[in-house]
């Protein structure tokens, strides 16, 4: 089974990518970024590597036996195909998926499943890029390149979240950051198999807690009180966080303390982060 974006079905006929088959064999031929006993990424292009070519990151999910974890349900490459779809209808720049497919037996049990996404140049993840480009918040220029992206990423999540959509593994991570001509950031999101919508509002506050409490867990290391307040201030007022600030804030940082033992704890007078200030 394969599934194709509208705007790329023609690009991956024109390079004879009709078919599941035919999309696995031609990226196993391309360069290997990782492996793991269950996981193959390569990254490369469709078609010829020439000039203008589609740059993309290929995904594959193997199992050494048909696996009943994903019968009658969709694999995690074409749920994540579908959560990137729903992103970018919602507003928020992401990966562009190109196409995903799933091998299953005659039971219904998945043999292996991939995703295609559009690659993302020179963009590196949060947790990298911070620290390489604007790592001293005391300094005029990297504090306010951390200030573009603390405000761009409140507003992102504040985006999905209005729309009823909560990424569930938004790590740091999971955003890259890539420097325009301009010299302004622009945050491309990836990586997102257990996302999902939710219905009532109030059925999916947990979901928008982890969310921001997955953010926070790196942020508490890395960023300054300051700087966490200032997302959390601009994320409520986007978002329209029915409760007070103070209550939010509470609840994100108890989620994320009860949820990972080794967190940092708070921020306090002596924490390196505060002496950055």
């Amino acid at each position: 089974m394969l599934i194709a974006a509208p705007q790329y079905r023609e690009t991956l006929g024109e390079v004879g990518l009709r078919d599941d088959v035919a999309v696995r064999e031609h990226f196993a031929q391309q360069p290997t970024f990782s492996e793991e006993p269950s996981v193959r990424i390569h990254v490369g292009t469709l078609g010829p590597d020439r000039p203008g070519a589609v740059r993309t990151f290929y995904k594959e999910y193997r199992f050494a036996k048909p696996s009943w974890r994903f019968w009658g349900r969709a694999s995690k490459a074409r749920r994540e195909f579908r959560n990137l779809q729903t992103i970018i209808r919602l507003g928020v720049t992401c990966a562009e998926p190109v196409a995903c497919g799933e091998r299953r037996d005659v039971l219904g049990r998945l043999r292996l499943a991939f995703i295609v996404t559009r690659a993302v140049p020179d963009a590196p993840p949060m947790d990298q890029f911070l620290p390489t480009h604007c790592d001293d918040a005391g300094n005029p220029a990297h504090a306010r390149l951390r200030r573009q992206i603390i405000d761009q990423l409140a507003e992102q999540v504040a985006c999905i979240h209005r729309g009823g959509f909560a990424h569930n593994d938004l790590h740091w991570r999971n955003v890259l950051v890539r420097l325009e001509d301009d010299g302004q950031p622009r945050l491309v999101w990836i990586d997102c198999p257990r996302g999902g919508r939710f219905g009532l509002r109030w059925l999916g506050q947990r979901k928008m807690i982890k969310d921001l409490a997955t953010l926070d867990r790196t942020a508490v290391t890395c960023c300054t009180l300051r700087e966490r307040l200032r997302f959390a201030r601009q994320y409520h007022r986007a978002a329209g966080v029915g409760m007070p600030l103070r209550d939010w804030v509470a609840a994100v940082e108890a989620y994320r303390l009860g949820r990972w033992r080794d967190a940092e704890a708070p921020i306090t007078p002596d924490h390196p982060a505060r002496a950055r200030r």
